[in-house]
């Protein structure tokens, strides 16, 4: 569920619902409402949420990547510089191809 993902996404970064409102510029409220389920962002909120936590509009709904493999692709983008960019996007291209399947 949308709400429970970006709550998700929120804790995993610690933030505040009151960092995220204004990371986003939105209110606390809004946070709060989008977490409880009792609205939802517009598409434009939308992809403000994916592009500043790094994910993909397709992951914010549920159509693609699981927690765990959000987890393993954040964890590689923070340490980019301990990988090789040559391992980096063989990982990304295996993602890829899991998906399509």
């Amino acid at each position: 569920m949308l709400n429970e993902k970006i709550k998700y996404l929120r804790l995993q970064d610690g933030l505040s619902q009151q960092e995220l409102a204004d990371a986003l510029g939105v209110q606390k409220s809004t946070i709060s409402n989008w977490e409880n389920d009792h609205s939802v962002p517009s598409y434009e909120k939308l992809k403000e949420i994916a592009k500043y936590f790094s994910v993909s509009l397709d992951y914010l709904l549920d159509f693609d990547y699981d927690d765990k493999e959000l987890e393993e692709f954040k964890a590689l983008v923070r340490n980019v510089d301990k990988v090789k960019l040559e391992q980096a996007l063989k990982i990304v291209q295996m993602l890829e191809t899991d998906n399509k399947k």
